[in-house]
């Protein structure tokens, strides 16, 4: 009697925010009564794929656990399946990054089990043909997609096989077609499973494998005793297999190039189209990327110091790792961008990797940098200014806004806020066209109507003037002193029109930013000449966009007054006259500090976003702030200075 082969893999996908405490010991007892249930029920193998945080979490809280998988493994019982440590998508990641994480997840295993993986777990939505290559080299045998992607390298209707090769550049890989519709019934009772797989052989059908999201079951260890005891009742016309065997046994394996995923969540398009949607998910992306490029470099430059210095970029390279988690970058359900708490998680560990490995080469030094790169791959210039207290990205093509600012010693990205996602080319769009889309970050110069509302400037709505988003020149670069003594100062410039009243003024407008060796901070100094004087007044205004957040974790916003007691600003809105604002985050061990040369109204607005629809509370993701000055009727040329200092909270004046 033909019998339908059978691939069980189980998989938990854990946050990497929660890997550190994983809640009230739920989880714990999930993970030993799966063990459990795997140690007890019939001999019918499974694979298993665990992230790498979990694996090193289990490692410190339960080792005993680990150590009844390693038997299980040594049985024949379980396969464990390798891939990315820190759950990355590897398809995005520098080649030498994708390989270090694939080395780390199968030594690790090697070393708690005494098996190598042979299978690798890709994030859904990842694959490219280029991935072949690089699990290829990174020791992989096969990989498992599902079977909607195998069908689109141009395979004929019909049963799919157990397996199929690829290649790419000549470096081979097997692919393992998942069952997208059995798997969904794996998740629910036993008997609907089994009567789908009788339909499915007896329609022909050659092999499934069944992967079951071990986070969406209620009870794993029930469930999957209840599924193990069902096939090996039904073993006259089932055969069960681990992947590995069935990739290695395969007489015949047929060629597919497998296109790149386009299926990825609710929506279509590749996992890169988070890239493009939102500004923050590109930013943290190109973010990551440099700092893997600078620790490379210093990689070369230590090479040559012996395993002593190796050894020391070990923690580094883990950081690294870890801010490379692809969840953080992904908005869909499941996905982290929306969560505050692990797109914070990831600059931390990216500002650490950095860090940590530069100071291997500067030492305690004191040192200014300053370039001009195409950071976000735009094929534009920013400028980044850096030295060991803060690091600082402004660009001059969008509006000449300040794109990143990070607080070195504390860790912390100051300006990681989501921004609004762009209008969407589909149907269902129905974000209002006058409403202004622009990258969150700080140093926006905006015009409004004095009687415009939070509202109107938060959504861009009540925006008089075109430079928002004007392309700004860079039009001065110098640099005096050397040393702790050295001082930069650049200088952008912009042309514009705002509307006010009934006329249309020309402005110019020249920013600059001048910062030292030491400072803790910034200074922008903002220069505006009007072409024509106005005949009503007008609001100039600049626009913070900040993290972390008030009211969403620990944070403290106040206001800073000259004839009065510093006040905490509870409510959003409007304030009185101020000479500039605080933002404390005392968790965070922060403090922002900002001040004008002249009194000036200050109005803030929470930031909110609601992932999953009107029905899910929104989360807070920072505050927005808005520095008002009024400019009167009559006047022409305008200067305002605003001093940004970030230090230790315990340092404050």
């Amino acid at each position: 009697m033909r019998r339908l082969l059978i691939h069980i893999v189980l998989r938990r996908q854990q946050a990497l925010t929660l890997s550190r405490a994983r809640g009230a010991h739920v989880d714990q007892r999930s993970d030993r009564a799966l063990v459990e249930a795997l140690e007890r029920g019939p001999k019918v193998p499974c694979a298993l794929h665990l992230p790498g945080h979990v694996l090193e979490w289990l490692d410190g809280s339960d080792s005993g656990l680990l150590d009844r998988l390693a038997g299980l493994v040594s049985g024949e019982r379980v396969e464990l399946l390798g891939g990315g440590f820190y759950s990355p998508a590897l398809c995005v990641l520098p080649w030498r990054d994708a390989i270090g994480q694939l080395d780390m997840m199968s030594g690790y295993l090697e070393r708690r089990t005494g098996r190598r993986p042979r299978g690798v777990w890709l994030e859904p939505g990842t694959w490219t043909p280029r991935l072949a290559e690089v699990l290829a080299d990174g020791g992989a045998r096969y990989t498992l997609l599902e079977d909607r992607q195998v069908r689109a390298a141009g395979l004929p209707s019909g049963p799919l096989a157990a397996c199929y090769a690829t290649e790419h550049v000549g470096r081979p890989l097997a692919i393992v077609p998942v069952h997208g519709a059995l798997s969904v019934l794996a998740h629910g009772p036993e008997a609907a499973l089994m009567a789908a797989l009788a339909e499915a052989l007896e329609a022909g059908e050659h092999a499934a494998t069944l992967v079951i999201d071990l986070e969406q079951l209620a009870d794993a260890g029930a469930q999957v005793a209840a599924l193990t005891a069902a096939f090996d009742a039904a073993s006259d016309w089932l055969e069960v297999r681990l992947p590995a065997d069935t990739v290695a046994k395969a007489t015949h394996r047929a060629r597919v190039y497998v296109p790149d995923d386009a299926g990825y969540g609710a929506g279509a398009g590749l996992w890169q189209r988070w890239l493009a949607a939102d500004g923050q998910a590109d930013r943290m992306h190109k973010r990551m990327i440099e700092v893997s490029r600078r620790f490379a470099a210093v990689e070369r430059v230590i090479r040559n110091q012996g395993w002593r210095a190796m050894s020391q970029l070990t923690r580094p390279r883990r950081a690294l790792y870890r801010g490379q988690n692809a969840h953080a970058y992904v908005g869909d359900a499941g996905g982290g961008l929306h969560d505050p708490q692990l797109r914070d998680l990831v600059y931390r560990n990216l500002i650490e990797a950095e860090a940590t490995a530069e100071a291997m080469v500067r030492g305690d030094k004191s040192y200014l940098e300053v370039s001009l790169r195409d950071l976000y791959a735009g094929l534009d210039t920013e400028v980044l200014l850096r030295n060991r207290h803060l690091r600082a990205v402004f660009r001059p093509a969008r509006g000449g806004c300040l794109a990143e600012l990070e607080h070195l010693p504390s860790g912390t990205a100051l300006l990681n806020v989501l921004s609004p996602p762009p209008p969407l080319n589909t149907a269902n769009d129905t974000a209002p066209a006058s409403v202004q889309h622009h990258d969150r970050g700080a140093f926006h110069v905006r015009f409004l109507a004095p009687q415009a509302d939070t509202a109107a400037w938060l959504s861009g709505a009540g925006e008089l003037g075109d430079l928002l988003a004007a392309r700004h020149r860079l039009i001065a670069l110098d640099s005096e002193g050397r040393g702790p003594d050295e001082r930069a100062r650049i200088s952008l410039a912009a042309e514009g029109t705002v509307r006010c009243g009934g006329q249309t003024v020309e402005v110019s407008l020249i920013k600059e930013v001048a910062v030292g060796a030491l400072d803790t901070g910034l200074a922008v100094h903002l220069s505006l000449t009007l072409g024509t004087p106005l005949a009503e007044a007008l609001h100039w205004c600049v626009e913070f966009n900040l993290n972390p957040v008030v009211h969403g974790t620990a944070g403290t916003l106040q206001l800073h007054q000259a004839d009065a007691a510093t006040q905490t600003l509870l409510r959003p809105g409007a304030t009185p006259a101020a000479d500039g604002f605080a933002l404390i985050g005392e968790a965070l061990g922060l403090l922002l500090d900002v001040r004008c040369d002249r009194p000036v109204g200050i109005d803030w607005a929470p930031l909110m976003v609601a992932p999953g629809g009107a029905e899910v509370p929104p989360r807070w993701q920072g505050v927005a702030v808005l520095l008002r000055r009024t400019l009167e009727p009559g006047e022409r040329r305008f200067e305002w200075t605003i001093q940004v200092r970030c230090t230790a909270a315990g340092e404050r004046d």
